[in-house]
């Protein structure tokens, strides 16, 4: 029996395209892959994401958004609005012809993610790297109550779902190296989050929102980008083990989206697992769908570059057990998002994992 079913989406990275495809300065950023959320969202992306949830609906019309991070870019205030007339109702010219999700109350289950906290394009001083600077804009008021938790959700079960929300990028300094290499430093928001919770019940079931993964590893260990730090990490444990979360929603690594289980205690019998499902982007320019710009033609996009991913989640009980069920959508150039095949580059596409008891 189907408890609860969700749709994530993540990285949206709605853009100005006009200005960000006239600043030089950007076009050689964006020949770094760590930081390909600079290319921008794509309409035919947004359309394809529209039609989905539409046609989704009709099958599950009690399935909820989740949203985990970078809605944007650069932190524009005119990227916030478009990705909130987006998400919220629908785009309207010159934004976009008349697409939209209309999901009333995404920011109950949405996230910011590291792009959003970038000062915007037209925010003065200009910088030569396009990242640093603080946020021109107030989070708290874009995504409120985080750190926090979400309204809990009644299963039919006798259950409670409980989704926990931080800002993983709250503690880097915006002028610094973290922030140019998009790690994450969030101690301060497991610490003020912490303190809001009561002890987790029986019944209840805790799932964590936050931008960066817990699980991703970069290859260079000199500077290693999107990671977050170890102190965050490290306190991340901790959190996870107290509150006995079981599910954590990331975003920001653009490539390969997955599913990996971890151990959240070091009990010698049956120690506490939790599952990390990572979403990947959902509606960037796709450089496997569409024509590459010229300064954009070179091995690294070409070699390792993945398709616009969203997850589907279904919340199920299954011999007085409840299980999460999670599997990913890929889109294709004609036909939108489309279940993906059971393994693709090498990586599965659905995952099990028993959250209850």
């Amino acid at each position: 029996m189907v408890l609860a079913t969700f749709v994530q989406i993540s990285d949206l990275h709605v853009g100005r395209v006009d200005s960000v495809s006239a600043d030089a300065r950007i076009k050689f950023w964006m020949r770094w892959p760590p930081l390909d959320g600079l290319l921008g969202h794509a309409g035919q992306s947004l359309r394809h994401l529209a039609n989905f949830m539409r046609d989704f609906r009709k099958d599950y019309p009690e399935a909820q958004l989740i949203v985990t991070g970078d809605l944007t870019t650069r932190g524009d205030k005119e990227e916030f609005e478009t990705a909130d007339e987006f998400l919220r109702d629908q785009l309207r010219p010159p934004r976009g012809a008349y697409v939209g999700l209309g999901e009333k109350d995404w920011t109950d289950r949405g996230i910011s993610g590291n792009h959003d906290n970038w000062p915007g394009i037209d925010a003065p001083p200009r910088a030569e790297l396009p990242m640093l600077g603080p946020s021109a804009l107030s989070l708290k008021a874009i995504f409120p109550g985080v750190p926090g938790a979400s309204p809990a959700i009644p299963l039919s079960t006798g259950h409670n779902l409980q989704f926990l929300r931080i800002d993983t990028d709250h503690d880097v300094d915006p002028n610094g190296l973290d922030r140019i290499l998009a790690r994450g430093q969030f101690v301060s928001q497991l610490q003020d989050l912490d303190k809001k919770l009561a002890s987790p019940t029986k019944n209840e079931i805790r799932v964590l929102c936050l931008h960066h993964s817990r699980q991703y590893r970069a290859g260079n260990r000199l500077f290693p980008v999107l990671e977050m730090d170890r102190s965050s990490r490290d306190e991340l444990d901790t959190f996870l083990e107290k509150h006995r979360i079981c599910i954590l929603l990331c975003g920001h690594i653009h490539r390969p989206p997955g599913f990996d289980t971890f151990k959240i205690s070091n009990r010698l019998l049956f120690p506490k697992k939790a599952l990390e499902i990572r979403c990947g982007t959902t509606t960037q320019v796709d450089l496997s769908l569409n024509p590459k710009p010229g300064f954009l033609k070179f091995r690294l996009f070409r070699k390792s570059h993945w398709p616009n991913t969203l997850v589907i989640h279904h919340v199920v009980e299954e011999k007085k057990k409840i299980i999460w069920k999670a599997q990913f959508y890929v889109e294709d150039p004609e036909d939108g998002f489309q279940p993906a095949p059971a393994t693709l580059h090498g990586i599965s596409t659905t995952s099990s994992f028993q959250v209850w008891p």
